[in-house]
């Protein structure tokens, strides 16, 4: 794994993860990391990846990891709208500097982020949203609606605590012990739970433009240039409370769907929870994706 410095669109400079010791490349695969954690946590997945063909490239987002190790949580501006951005610009990034068809990988947070990119429709060849959700309902907007009187009241990078209890807490109501809600597989849980660049509270900016960003996403205005002949697989656990355990993401599925996007394949792991990347059943989901990006990008 290489770490480089990527200047982004508006010169905010983000921390790159480069994994690109393979022979003979098929394709890069470009991930966009969950919300309270970082990319380095992706090396064994990469790896994998690097082993059967293909470059991985990620990179910490605004208010995460090393790009924001002193700010962890906080970012000026629209930091969602801004993380979709830079997933743009690293998409066409990766296409000039390997000369590869770009696939967008998008997990939990990076997920939403990569579906507001597929409303954007860049040059990537295929989408794969892991632990996603079809997130609209009326609790979006009351979040968006505290974290607003957060910022008037404390400012933007106020922590906004009792908005992480109203997800996360809410997610070890459900699966009981601190963050077990992420995997069955308890060092891994460990390891997340022992990593200081993990587990963060988010501040209150993060959570205002993150509820914004996601209000817009289903908006017919919004949808227009949908990428509806790219490949997308929507992969995750039926024991997933960030997919309400399923529901959403058959709901998701349901809406490109209705949207009549050409090529949608679905998997949906029995008791797996939140990280399938980290699950007691790795390996299954490390072939299932592996085998999906050779299907689409063969040839």
């Amino acid at each position: 794994m290489k770490t480089e410095k990527f200047v982004s669109f508006d010169g905010k400079p983000l921390q790159l993860y480069v994994w690109d010791e393979v022979e003979c490349p098929k394709a890069v695969v470009k991930i966009a990391h969950g919300m309270a954690e970082h990319s380095g946590r992706y090396d064994h997945f990469a790896k994998f990846l690097n082993a059967n063909g293909y470059v991985v490239v990620a990179n910490d987002h605004r208010g995460h990891g090393a790009t924001s190790p002193l700010t962890l949580g906080y970012d000026h501006g629209d930091i969602f709208a801004n993380n979709v951005q830079d997933q743009i610009t690293l998409v066409d990034y990766c296409a000039q500097r390997f000369g590869l068809p770009v696939v967008l990988f998008g997990h939990s947070y990076g997920s939403f982020v990569t579906q507001a990119v597929i409303n954007a429709n860049p040059p990537v060849a295929a989408y794969v949203l892991s632990g996603s959700n079809y997130m609209k309902d009326f609790t979006f907007a009351l979040c968006k609606s505290l974290a607003k009187g957060m910022i008037k009241k404390n400012g933007g990078n106020f922590p906004a605590k009792l908005l992480a209890d109203m997800s996360f807490g809410m997610y070890e109501k459900k699966i009981p012990g601190k963050n077990n809600w992420l995997s069955r597989d308890a060092d891994q849980v460990a390891r997340y739970n022992d990593d200081d660049w993990c587990g963060f509270v988010c501040s209150a900016n993060f959570y205002y433009t993150f509820m914004d960003g996601i209000a817009k996403l289903y908006a017919p205005n919004q949808r227009k240039g949908m990428a509806l002949d790219k490949p997308i697989l929507v992969a995750s656990g039926s024991m997933d409370p960030v997919g309400n355990y399923g529901k959403g993401v058959k709901k998701l599925v349901g809406y490109y769907k209705r949207m009549k996007v050409e090529d949608l394949t679905v998997k949906l792991y029995e008791g797996a929870r939140h990280e399938i990347l980290n699950e007691t059943n790795q390996q299954e989901v490390y072939q299932d994706v592996l085998d999906w990006l050779d299907s689409k990008l063969q040839g």
